[in-house]
């Protein structure tokens, strides 16, 4: 608990450092996409991945690395699931499988969480991606775009999300 502590300090400092940089934004169209999701409340996991289905997305070309606080030992997931047993104590990342996503220059990264998680918000601001879409939020000026829309409301935000890219010539 008190190492979570520690960690939590160093990874939101060096989010408030980050956010001094603005975000680049590139013109290239999506083919590839990363997606970064906080399943530690309620897992929308396959609610999103429905809804992109829907966009008619290629999940070939598609990576998720899902956030949750605390697992149990014998939990499973089909996807790549990262806790902050995977940071060290000052904040920075020790998961391989984390470490590649991030460094994977996506050409969308979809962040599917609450502002609120220092873990995720370092995670999106390290990612090499090239157009990073996310909740509006005080820590995430990091996005080249912002949803506003209720968290439990999936559906919407892909949707509003690919109205965009639409828009700005990206799909």
């Amino acid at each position: 608990m008190f190492l979570d502590i520690i960690k939590s300090f160093f990874i939101e400092n060096r989010i408030k450092k980050s956010l001094s940089n603005s975000p680049v934004v590139d013109t290239k169209s999506i083919e590839t996409i990363g997606i970064l999701i906080d399943i530690s409340e309620k897992n929308y996991s396959e609610k999103i991945k429905a809804t992109l289905l829907q966009q008619q997305v290629d999940f070939s070309k598609t990576k998720t690395l899902v956030f949750k606080k605390q697992m149990a030992k014998n939990e499973q997931f089909g996807f790549d699931v990262i806790s902050l047993k995977d940071f060290d104590i000052t904040g920075h990342l020790k998961d391989e499988k984390a470490k590649s996503f991030v460094n994977y220059p996506f050409d969308l990264l979809i962040c599917y969480f609450e502002d609120h998680q220092q873990a995720l918000n370092d995670l999106a601001i390290q990612s090499k991606a090239k157009f990073k879409v996310g909740f509006k939020g005080e820590y995430n000026h990091y996005n080249n775009l912002f949803i506003e829309t209720r968290f439990d409301l999936v559906d919407t935000f892909i949707n509003e999300t690919f109205k965009y890219l639409k828009i700005l010539n990206k799909r």
